[in-house]
């Protein structure tokens, strides 16, 4: 519930008061530096992946979070189907019941809503990215939208916008959306026996 209540940005700024290696309360130098420093994924992956590991983490907590309300909700409401009781009826382990039998029936509705979610997820990574001072797509879009960065006489002489770039970076949202979608639906397709058969009872 406090992962898909608290506003991302709060959620990072709380953890870097919790564990920067600098001012945290609990610091954590392996994964908070004084300085953020990225390195490329193929010349140091290890500070590569800690360093964002934690922006990574809390990234993806509200959508866990609503991924874990929806599967539980939906297992929950399966655990009263026939099958399910046939196979309690018959001896089946409890354990074996619930990822066998329930869990299977609530795995199309948290793909489809990983796939409504895409545009959040999106929109969080950039205030992610602001927060942790990660080099990423805010940084290009922060520059196109004509901001400054901090260096030179931004009075006398004033950034503008670049449309182009800006262009650029819509696009590139709108074709990731697109594919997000496509791909959810089509492990979907995979799962579900039912989306599979119902265009051909359309027909």
């Amino acid at each position: 519930m406090a992962a898909y209540c608290s506003p991302i940005f709060f959620t990072g700024l709380f953890v870097l008061f919790l564990f920067n290696s600098t001012y945290g309360r609990v610091p954590l130098p392996w994964f908070f530096d004084a300085a953020p420093s990225w390195a490329q994924p193929w010349t140091n992956p290890w500070d590569w992946f800690r360093a964002l590991l934690v922006p990574w983490l809390v990234l993806a907590a509200p959508l866990g979070a609503m991924c874990l309300r929806l599967t539980l909700s939906e297992t929950r409401e399966a655990m009263d189907e026939d099958f399910v009781r046939t196979a309690e009826a018959k001896g089946v382990a409890p354990n074996d019941i619930v990822r066998r039998h329930a869990a299977p029936l609530s795995y199309p509705g948290t793909l489809s809503l990983i796939a409504v979610s895409a545009p959040l997820l999106i929109t969080n990574m950039v205030l992610i990215e602001r927060v942790f001072s990660v080099p990423g797509f805010f940084r290009y879009l922060w520059r196109a939208a004509g901001h400054a960065n901090f260096s030179g006489n931004v009075k006398s002489n004033p950034p503008l916008p670049d449309f182009a770039l800006l262009c650029a970076l819509g696009l590139w949202g709108a074709v990731l959306l697109i594919v997000i979608g496509l791909v959810a639906d089509g492990i979907v397709s995979l799962i579900d026996p039912h989306v599979r058969t119902s265009p051909a009872r359309a027909w």
